[in-house]
C-alpha cells in the first residue's frame, strides 16, 4: 500500500485513461489504429487533418480549412518531439500529441518567441489524423499536378492516363 502511494505520488499530472508515455517523454492519445500500415521515415512527407492548440487557444485547425497539412518528416531534433511522435503512426491512424507547447513553437515551427497566450511549460495538444505518407519525388509529383490544376494547364502525368 505504501509503495503505491508513492508511486502516486511522484507523477506532476494525475493518471489519464489511455494515454502513453514513450522513453522520451512524448505523451500521446491513439484514438485509432488502422493497423500495420506505411510509416514514415525521414525525408518523406506526412499529410494529416490536424488541430492544434492549449485548452484556451486554437492554433490551428485544417479540418476547417478542408486541405489536409503536409509535415516533412525529419529525424527526431529533441527528446519527446513531434517527429517522434509521427514515427509511432502510419497512415489511417489517429493521435493525440502532447507537447512541451515552447519546445514546439521555438525548436520545431522556428518560431522566435512563444505566442502570447503561451507560457514556458505550457503543453499544446495536437491532434492528428494520417491521411497519406508519400516519400519527397510523390509529394513534389502532387504537388505540380496541383500547381498546374490552378492554371488550367493539363499534366504530362494526366496524358498517360
Amino acid at each position: 500500500m505504501l509503495l503505491l502511494m508513492v508511486l502516486f505520488s511522484c507523477t506532476s499530472e494525475p493518471v489519464q485513461t489511455g494515454w502513453h508515455q514513450s522513453a522520451n517523454g512524448l505523451r500521446y492519445k491513439l484514438h485509432h489504429s488502422a493497423g500495420d500500415t506505411a510509416r514514415a521515415r525521414p525525408g518523406m512527407y506526412v499529410l494529416a487533418d490536424l488541430r492544434y492548440g492549449t485548452p484556451d487557444t486554437l492554433f490551428l485547425d485544417t479540418w476547417s480549412s478542408g486541405k489536409m497539412a503536409p509535415l516533412r518528416m525529419r529525424d527526431s531534433q529533441y527528446p519527446g518531439d513531434l517527429f517522434e511522435g509521427l514515427a509511432l503512426v502510419g497512415e489511417g491512424d489517429s493521435v493525440t500529441f502532447r507537447l512541451l507547447a515552447d519546445s514546439f513553437f521555438i525548436r520545431t515551427t522556428g518560431m522566435v518567441m512563444l505566442p502570447p497566450s503561451v507560457a514556458p511549460g505550457d503543453s499544446i495538444d495536437i491532434l492528428m489524423v494520417i491521411r497519406d505518407i508519400r516519400s519527397s519525388r510523390e509529394h513534389r509529383i502532387e504537388l505540380a499536378r496541383q500547381i498546374q490544376g490552378m492554371r488550367g494547364i493539363p499534366s504530362a502525368m494526366d496524358t498517360l492516363h
